[in-house]
């Protein structure tokens, strides 16, 4: 009986060794467990912070926050599992310790083995659930970061800005790379209103015996005002002096030669068919005397004003300019004054009929030769002179509809030059046109 005692002694302590193990392996399960769920609730805090990033973003963002959540409920559950599995095995080694050399306690011990194996597997399962859990936190954490770079987009989109390199949007996020600024919004080419002025005549006279004295006058006043333009000393002293010999030439010295042609066409006739004992003696020309140089000019070249034109191109085109001193210097034309109505030609004007929408247009065309605008009036249906335009530019198109619509309609048109804010020229001749439907 001893023997048979001792064997199942033997037999418990074996038991117990195994329930130990079986409590050592489950453990190890709890502690894998409780590992996988402590990663689980860091994707999960990871996945929440994502998902609060990219809350309010899109559908993307609030699903992705969905499965973060149920993942770390899906982890909480399977760390309460394993850690309900550890009692459990631990129970199990203390039944399997306490067994006595009786055959009852063997018996018991033997359930306390089988408890032990039944927790193995709980815990094992547990710890499955705990990594599955935690796979699907770091999946739901990806979802969250991808509506984390939706939301960079859309607030991109949004704001109307383009994506640049250095801001994270890949090529797959659909934005596009660019300035980091809205443009400013559209310059107009040119803001400045155009000034209506009256039409000029050239600076430069076309009479020979008016040109000496704007010579003159020039060679007296650029001096005044080249410093101010940012010409230098001799830049101003050339052109005096290219001015003052081209005065001298245009007016003392070929009035000069113009008088001592006649002079020298009567000695010539002397000297060929002429009578007497006096010797024959060439009439000598004395050229009027030259003009005084400024200081540090010599002499002048050959094209002075050739020079003297861009001289003036110079002077428009220097900062500081303005009309007063081109006024000044004899360099800006004088206005030309409009002839008064009846003086000059009225304006020619014709029509063309055009197929329009419900009704004929009509083309009417016209020339300004140098006017500011065209002024065009029409009647119909003997009723009074109506205003359509004041043009200047060429051609206007009267799209009126029909008085009655589907009925052709006799329309007339007159027209007459507008300058200065007032009529220029007398009406031209009536221009009949039949508008048909």
């Amino acid at each position: 009986m001893s023997s048979h005692a001792n064997a199942a002694s033997s037999q418990a302590d074996g038991v117990s060794s195994h329930a130990n193990a079986a409590s050592s392996q489950a453990d190890g399960a709890s502690s894998q467990a409780d590992g996988a769920s402590s990663q689980a609730d860091g994707a999960s805090s990871q996945a929440d912070g994502a998902s609060s990033q990219a809350d309010g973003v899109s559908s993307h963002a609030n699903a992705a926050s969905s499965q973060a959540d149920g993942a770390s409920s899906q982890a909480d559950g399977a760390s309460s599992q394993a850690d309900g599995a550890s009692p459990q095995a631990d129970g199990a080694s203390s039944q399997a310790n306490g067994v006595s050399s009786r055959q009852r306690r063997i018996i018991s011990a033997d359930g306390a083995s089988s408890q032990a194996d039944g927790a193995s597997p709980q815990a094992d399962a547990a710890s499955s659930q705990a990594d599955g859990a935690s796979s699907q936190a770091d999946g739901a954490s990806s979802q969250a970061n991808g509506a984390s770079a939706l939301l960079k987009v859309s607030h991109t989109w949004r704001a109307g800005l383009m994506a640049l390199w250095n801001s994270g949007i890949t090529w797959t996020s659909g934005a596009l790379w660019g300035p980091a600024a809205p443009p400013s919004g559209p310059t107009p080419a040119n803001t400045k209103p155009k000034r209506n002025t009256m039409p000029r005549d050239k600076f430069y006279p076309a009479l020979l015996a008016e040109q000496p004295e704007w010579h003159n006058n020039l060679a007296a006043k650029f001096p005044l005002y080249g410093p101010a333009l940012g010409f230098t000393p001799a830049q101003i002293n050339n052109a005096v002096a290219d001015n003052l010999y081209l005065a001298y030439a245009l007016g003392d010295w070929i009035t000069r030669v113009r008088e001592f042609g006649p002079a020298a066409t009567a000695a010539l006739k002397d000297l060929r068919t002429g009578t007497g004992n006096d010797p024959f003696t060439f009439t000598a020309f004395t050229p009027p005397t030259l003009p005084t140089l400024p200081a540090g000019v010599t002499d002048v070249l050959p094209g002075a004003l050739d020079r003297t034109f861009g001289l003036v191109q110079g002077i428009k085109g220097a900062p500081g300019y303005n009309e007063g001193m081109g006024l000044d210097m004899g360099i800006v034309g004088s206005e030309i004054t409009p002839p008064p109505p009846g003086d000059v030609p009225p304006p020619q004007l014709t029509a063309v009929l055009l197929p329009g929408d419900d009704n004929q247009y009509v083309r009417l065309k016209f020339i300004k030769r140098g006017h500011e605008y065209v002024v065009i009036e029409s009647r119909r249906a003997g009723g009074a002179w109506e205003q359509l335009v004041q043009s200047n530019k060429s051609p206007y198109i009267d799209e009126r509809a029909l008085l009655v619509p589907g009925q052709a309609e006799v329309r007339e048109y007159r027209a007459r030059f507008w300058d200065d804010g007032k009529p220029s020229s007398d009406w031209c001749g009536v221009l009949i046109v039949t508008v048909g439907p």
